[in-house]
């Protein structure tokens, strides 16, 4: 046994002096992390599931509502009408801050009131230059929320808009959009195409999945925009 000892002390200094034994503890050292990192990054794993919550988060829910060639669509549009609303002037600084107005992201949560104060931020110099102090809004809640949306002077852009409550009572979102003069804006590569004014924001809303409460503060009501 004395022999044997021997031997096997005198390989193991061997391994030692010639780097033999460090190589086969960084290699199963290597093999160790890497197994660990895999385990880690699996779907069952802690941070593998932080990881998947993290690029849930990141695409939003708009993938839920809207396909990607649609909000693809979408984007591009932006970049084209951005471009040719300056292409005048064909300074960089302005094209800048035109797609910013366009792809400025919307809130995740807002108020029925915080809609209808877009309504008439973005409806109010037009009525206004044509004589009109209010936009009268239609609303029914059959099965759901919906929201007709006239225009005073230019009906064909009144706009529709149907929220559903389906995860949350009384928190909704936009399923459905539409404008009178082009037909349904959600769902569709159609609607990627408007992508500016009320009806652009009100896409963008929908894209986001953003949720609107307080709709029972402001039922029925229409929007009061006076004079400038």
């Amino acid at each position: 046994m004395k022999e044997l000892y021997e031997v096997v002390n005198s390989h193991i200094t061997s391994m030692i002096e010639n780097g033999a034994l460090n190589d086969i503890i960084a290699e199963r050292l290597n093999q160790a992390i890497k197994e660990s990192v895999d385990d880690s990054m699996r779907s069952y794993g802690n941070f593998g599931k932080a990881l998947k919550k993290k690029m849930n988060a990141s695409l939003n829910q708009a993938l839920e509502n809207v396909t990607f060639p649609e909000y693809n669509k979408f984007v591009s549009d932006v970049a084209i009408q951005a471009y040719n609303d300056v292409l005048n002037e064909q300074t960089k600084p302005q094209v800048t801050e035109t797609i910013k107005n366009y792809l400025e992201p919307v809130p995740k949560e807002i108020t029925a009131q915080n809609l209808l104060d877009k309504v008439a931020e973005y409806w109010r110099q037009t009525c206004n230059e044509e004589g009109h102090e209010e936009i009268e809004i239609e609303w029914s809640e059959s099965h759901g929320m919906h929201l007709k949306i006239k225009h005073p002077e230019y009906d064909w852009e009144t706009i529709k808009i149907s929220c559903y409550d389906h995860r949350d009572a009384g928190i909704f979102s936009i399923g459905y959009l539409s404008e009178e003069r082009s037909g349904c804006l959600s769902g569709t590569l159609n609607g990627a195409t408007h992508n500016n004014g009320l009806r652009g924001y009100l896409y963008k809303l929908y894209c986001a999945g953003t949720t609107i409460s307080g709709f029972d503060a402001v039922y029925g009501e229409s929007v009061h925009i006076g004079w400038n």
